[in-house]
């Protein structure tokens, strides 16, 4: 079967130091002007075929969401949860020297065999933040790319990115402190969108990584742009996930009709609110926990009448993690990531969906 991958292009490494060295001293938003119509565009793969049943007569859709923070260890993914058929991730690196300069997107799509769409979020300039670019001294981005990704089992028909609100001098900027030190951006956050072509009909997944602490009004603006995006395509039914700056998420489900969030997100088994998915960490060595001030900072929502809500919907909200030798012979936790994996399972309503 033809791989079908198309559009999406790296920029060439010369071209990407021209533009941190920016000798004619052009605004942040020229540069990005000039290099968005190349980042805007994506890339689909749909080299996988299955012909036999995705789940149990077709009725079961599976979805797993996770912000894989540079994606260089996608591979835990179905170790906790396994024959997802949607993945909904974000920070995948591609051609990064942090992440060992792998498509890592494109990697886990061969793994799994499954068919994806890619879109970039940020034209890294450098290495990184200031850990990683100490840590890759005297290597080079090959291509420079940290983005969304969705994965299917079903091929995906289109795909398209749209840009959340810019910040374009923020992140091209150099900074003296802070988490992001050492980073210099060109791109923005944004949400990526595909029609996918399941056994009963066509659904819209959303990969979505919007700002956190930008203002109130900045997010709403965000909200109701993926809203009226959402029109456009003519879809019913719909799943978003991703890492979503709040009240982003409370606006989806007033703004565009998405089911309440505790039915597609995991709440704690004691009550209380929704399980903590952000500022996961193994202290130390030890099993996953939630950092001082937990919270939820990612999402899975979905609408539509092809999706059976009123029974026999789960959810959970997974730390993961791999385990290693310590020096003195004790097995300890490492934490993969500081954003929990979400899973959401609805069954298909009866009749076909489009």
């Amino acid at each position: 079967m033809n791989d079908g991958r198309q559009n999406l292009v790296p920029i060439p490494q010369e071209k990407r130091e021209s533009l941190l060295l920016n000798v004619d001293n052009e605004s942040a938003e020229s540069l990005n002007m000039e290099v968005l119509p190349i980042l805007d565009e994506v890339l689909i793969s749909n080299r996988f075929q299955h012909e036999i049943p995705l789940q149990e007569n077709h009725r079961r859709l599976r979805i797993s969401e996770w912000n894989a923070e540079r994606g260089l260890d996608w591979d835990i993914l179905p170790s906790f949860y396994s024959n997802s058929d949607i993945i909904i991730l974000n920070e995948m690196d591609w051609g990064m020297a942090r992440s060992g300069n792998k498509d890592t997107a494109q990697q886990m799509s061969e793994s799994l065999e499954m068919n994806y769409a890619y879109g970039v979020e940020f034209l890294e300039l450098t290495n990184g933040n200031e850990k990683e670019i100490n840590a890759t001294i005297d290597q080079k981005n090959h291509i420079g790319y940290h983005g969304n990704a969705i994965l299917s089992k079903w091929k995906i028909l289109q795909s398209k990115i749209v840009r959340l609100h810019p910040l374009y001098e923020l992140l091209y900027e150099e900074k003296a402190s802070g988490q992001a030190k050492g980073e210099r951006r060109l791109g923005g956050r944004m949400a990526l969108f595909a029609s996918i072509e399941t056994d009963v009909g066509v659904i819209l997944v959303i990969s979505m990584h919007a700002h956190s602490g930008s203002k109130r009004n900045l997010l709403r603006s965000d909200a109701v742009l993926v809203c009226d995006e959402i029109s456009k395509w003519n879809i019913t039914n719909v799943i978003i996930g991703g890492d979503i700056a709040s009240p982003i998420p409370k606006w989806l489900v007033s703004g565009c009709g998405f089911w309440a969030l505790d039915k597609t997100n995991s709440q704690k088994k004691n009550g209380g609110g929704l399980m903590p998915s952000w500022k996961v960490e193994c202290p130390h060595g030890a099993a996953p926990s939630v950092g001082k001030f937990p919270m939820r900072g990612d999402w899975i929502l979905a609408k539509g009448s092809g999706f059976k809500m009123d029974t026999n919907v789960s959810t959970d909200t997974v730390y993961t993690y791999r385990m290693n030798s310590s020096e003195d012979g004790k097995e300890v936790y490492e934490c993969i990531s500081d954003h929990a994996l979400l899973t959401f399972e609805v069954n298909f309503s009866d009749k076909v969906i489009v």
